[in-house]
């Protein structure tokens, strides 16, 4: 009788133990694209620019596309040559007005990511663009500038 009762108790130690290994399923997140304001979602993404500037404004990538496009051969940081089409940084800046005041941009992307970033340096840079990228978001293109500069999937950038 005492083998029994310890036959039966490791039974419900071994059940116990294979009850708590069980998975339960966790749905998927959302696919990176969805998540970073790709355009096949139904929003479409969006630049804005705000702070120290005359004319707040916010622009779809189709607005963006509808002005002056350029295409710029540069040397990114870390990735090497890259061509990219967009639009002149300093453009948008001038039709945004910024306030002879403020000194640096601060561009922030769709994954949380903040650059800070020298109005003078920018303004020195011909070639800097707000590029169109293959997902249908933007990003900055900053020939000679640091690799933080060029912020992918770009949301906003405030004037200070």
């Amino acid at each position: 009788m005492k083998k029994f009762s310890y036959a039966l108790l490791g039974i419900m130690i071994f059940s116990l133990l294979l009850a708590s290994c069980q998975t339960t399923e966790v749905p998927p997140e959302p696919a990176a694209e969805e998540a970073a304001g790709d355009d096949s979602g139904g929003e479409e993404f969006a630049l804005s620019f705000s702070g120290a500037v005359a004319n707040p404004t916010t622009y779809t990538v189709a607005e963006l596309q509808g002005m002056e496009v350029i295409e710029v051969t540069a040397e990114h940081p870390s990735k090497g040559e890259q061509t990219n089409e967009g639009v002149r940084l300093n453009a948008l800046l001038d039709q945004v007005g910024v306030d002879a005041s403020a000194t640096t941009l601060i561009a922030t992307a769709a994954d949380g990511f903040v650059s800070e970033i020298m109005l003078a340096d920018v303004q020195a840079c011909a070639d800097c663009l707000v590029a169109f990228n293959n997902r249908g978001t933007l990003k900055l293109v900053m020939p000679g500038m640091e690799g933080k500069a060029w912020v992918t999937d770009v949301l906003s950038i405030e004037a200070k």
